[in-house]
C-alpha cells in the first residue's frame, strides 16, 4: 500500500517537473526564434536600405 502510493506521488511530480520544463523549453525557443527573426527582419531591412545598388 505505502509503496503504491510513494510510486504514484513519484510519477506525479516526475511528469508535472516534465511538463513544466518541455512547456518552459517550447516558450523559450518560440521566445528566442521571434527575437531572432526580428534582428533576421531588421538587419535585411536596414542593409536593403544603406544598399547602393537597387534589389
Amino acid at each position: 500500500m505505502t509503496y503504491s502510493y510513494i510510486d504514484a506521488d513519484v510519477y506525479i511530480i516526475g511528469l508535472a517537473v516534465t511538463n513544466a520544463i518541455s512547456s518552459g523549453v517550447a516558450r523559450i525557443k518560440t521566445e528566442c526564434s521571434t527575437v531572432f527573426l526580428y534582428i533576421d527582419c531588421c538587419t535585411r531591412v536596414t542593409v536593403k536600405g544603406t544598399s547602393p545598388v537597387p534589389s
